[in-house]
């Protein structure tokens, strides 16, 4: 449909047209980024705001070897966040998404 108005109409038309309806189901559209690479987004943040990066920790494993659930926790300036899953590296995205939801309460135009 948008190749068809785009070809009735003309480059800027078709672009304002998009651009709104972008706006108008998504209203801040750059934070639909934060959930594909959480970690990456912290370290930035974390870097340019404080000068250092993220320190995450493993509080615990549990359950059996072929189903471990890890607790681990991230600590970024004297922000603490946790986060749990069937993997270290998911354990840690899980932690750096809720570190980014305090982050965000506290300043909510810091992504």
């Amino acid at each position: 449909m948008i190749g068809a108005f785009y070809l009735d109409a003309d480059l800027d038309t078709v672009k304002k047209f998009v651009l709104e309806l972008v706006k108008k189901e998504f209203s801040e559209p750059h934070k639909l980024l934060l959930d594909l690479n959480p970690k990456g987004i912290l370290q930035e943040y974390s870097q340019k705001k404080w000068n250092e990066p993220p320190i995450y920790e493993i509080l615990s494993v549990s359950g059996p070897d072929h189903a471990p659930v890890f607790n681990v926790e991230v600590i970024v300036d004297q922000i603490k966040a946790s986060g749990t899953a069937s993997s270290r590296k998911q354990a840690e995205i899980e932690a750096a998404k809720n570190a980014i939801v305090i982050i965000s309460e506290n300043d909510p135009d810091c992504f």
